[in-house]
């Protein structure tokens, strides 16, 4: 399995110090360092299928290469997340500290630790006919997804926004960095997704109008994206086919609540699946133009064009109708509110 493998280091209280290194899968990784600290630090992220359990050092440089050789190889497991290791180097070693790491036997690729991989399948989307609080456009039907997918396990944060983009469109910033980013535009947001791809090496899939690149398929692209509707309402059951998965008061920030306005990601409890938030807190984009169902469907994108994109979850502001998993919410892509962000995704290779 072909990949990229990404190592980045830093000594305590400095800049990163070795250079970053890309391969394939399976090939040594070199490790180099213009002045060797006492301590280093480093990250490992690697795709597909490779990530690397934390790991502490405090033999001598070379003792300690020769165990993290052992150590990397018997922790290359298939569905870990990336982790930081520390390795003791001696200021005066010239050795260049060598890794070899090797491809799990199978598996998607490996993503972030805020990601978790939903695995193709098939569902019942929309909800039945007396389900309190529907709308008439949750017409049930059954949807298959053949991709797997990484879905972001919350929404993006505040932290998360500034340091890819560099600024801050929250209303809301006083509630703090874990919060979720909100009053961005459906552009913004997949301009933002577009802008983490770049930083972690993969294609990007929108151009600066939004329009999808390269086969003009959203599940094709191996970047990051907004989830298509489809997509999000599979993820936000979790297998389940009641219109919440779980008790409102424990799963969603809502109207109801005497909160007013968003709160910390993370904070209720997730569905089966470990997504958050995916009932109230805010509003979620999703990559689909607005328009009814169309019936039993395979990998669905939502309409060709529209006027208003799908939002889905409800927000802090809605009541309980809004915060169901089958309910439907469409706004211009130019609009923004204090109760919208959004949550990215990644087709799983």
């Amino acid at each position: 399995m072909a990949g990229k493998v990404l190592l980045s280091g830093y000594k305590v209280s400095a800049w990163p110090w070795w250079r970053m290194t890309s391969t394939t899968c399976g090939v040594t990784l070199t490790l180099v360092s213009a002045v060797a600290p006492v301590w280093a630090q480093s990250r490992v992220e690697a795709r597909p299928a490779i990530a690397v359990r934390s790991m502490a050092y405090d033999q001598p440089e070379s003792e300690a290469h020769q165990q993290l050789a052992e150590h990397s190889a018997s922790t290359l497991l298939d569905g870990l997340h990336a982790r930081s290791s520390r390795v003791t180097l001696s200021p005066e070693t010239t050795q260049v500290p060598t890794w070899t790491l090797t491809a799990a036997a199978a598996g998607p690729a490996a993503a972030s630790s805020n990601f978790v991989y939903i695995a193709p399948g098939a569902f019942i989307m929309g909800s039945p006919i007396d389900e309190e609080g529907r709308y008439p456009d949750e017409t049930q039907h059954q949807v298959t997804l053949t991709r797997g997918f990484y879905l972001q396990t919350t929404e993006v944060t505040q932290a998360e926004w500034q340091r890819v983009m560099g600024n801050n469109p929250s209303a809301y910033m006083s509630c703090g960095s874990s919060c979720p980013v909100e009053s961005v535009t459906w552009l913004q947001a997949v301009l933002y997704a577009n802008a983490l791809s770049t930083l972690e090496g993969f294609a990007e899939c929108y151009d600066n109008s939004g329009n999808v690149m390269g086969s003009g398929n959203i599940y094709d692209c191996a970047g990051y994206r907004l989830p298509t509707e489809a997509e999000w309402e599979y993820a936000a059951r979790a297998g389940t086919t009641a219109s919440r998965y779980g008790a409102l008061e424990r799963v969603a920030w809502y109207e109801g609540d005497t909160w007013s306005g968003p709160h910390a990601v993370g904070a209720l409890e997730p569905n089966a699946w470990g997504l958050y938030d995916m009932l109230g807190n805010v509003w979620e984009w999703t990559h689909d133009w607005y328009a009814p169902y169309d019936g039993a469907a395979i990998d669905p994108v939502g309409s060709a064009s529209g006027s208003n994109r799908v939002l889905r979850g409800g927000g802090w502001c809605f009541g309980a109708q809004g915060v169901r998993a089958a309910m439907r919410c469409s706004v211009s892509p130019a609009d923004r509110y204090d109760d919208l962000g959004f949550r990215v995704v990644r087709t799983a290779y």
